[in-house]
C-alpha cells in the first residue's frame, strides 16, 4: 500500500439530527466522482482500518500515470525551448557576421552598373 495524503474528517449534514463523516479524496481523483466504492472495516495494530475498492480500471485513474504524462509533456516542452534557444543563437551568430562583412562593404553580387568611378576616369584618361 501506499501513503496517499492526510486529511481530516469531516462533518455532513442533512438535518440537525442527521451527521455523517465524510473524507474527501484529492482532486487528481475527481473522475472517481459518481462511481460506487465497496468500503471495508478492520483493524490493524489498534488502529481502524478503512479499505475502499473502486470497479474501475487504474489505468485511467492512477495519479502515478499522470504525473507520467505531466512528466513526459514537460519533458517534451524542455527539449523544444533548448531547440529553439540554440536556433535563437545560431541566428544572432548569422547576424552578426552579416554586419562585419557589411561593415566591410563585401557586397553578395557585384554592381549591376560597372562604370568606373569618377576619379579613376581621370587617371586612365591621362595615362592614354
Amino acid at each position: 500500500m501506499q501513503f496517499l495524503c492526510k486529511r481530516k474528517i469531516s462533518t455532513q449534514s442533512s438535518t440537525q439530527l442527521l451527521r455523517y463523516p465524510t473524507i474527501r479524496l484529492p482532486r487528481e481523483f475527481k473522475a472517481l466522482i459518481g462511481e460506487t466504492a465497496r468500503i471495508y472495516l478492520s483493524e490493524e495494530k489498534d488502529n481502524l482500518v478503512f479499505k475502499v475498492i473502486i470497479d474501475k480500471k487504474v489505468g485511467k485513474i492512477c495519479t502515478i500515470s499522470e504525473e507520467s504524462d505531466l512528466e513526459d509533456r514537460l519533458n517534451e516542452l524542455e527539449s523544444q525551448i533548448r531547440d529553439l534557444k540554440s536556433s535563437f543563437l545560431n541566428n544572432e551568430s548569422l547576424v552578426d557576421n552579416c554586419n562585419k562583412k557589411e561593415a566591410q562593404c563585401e557586397w553578395a553580387r557585384p554592381d549591376s552598373d560597372r562604370r568606373p568611378l569618377p576619379c579613376q576616369e581621370n587617371t586612365l584618361s591621362n595615362t592614354v
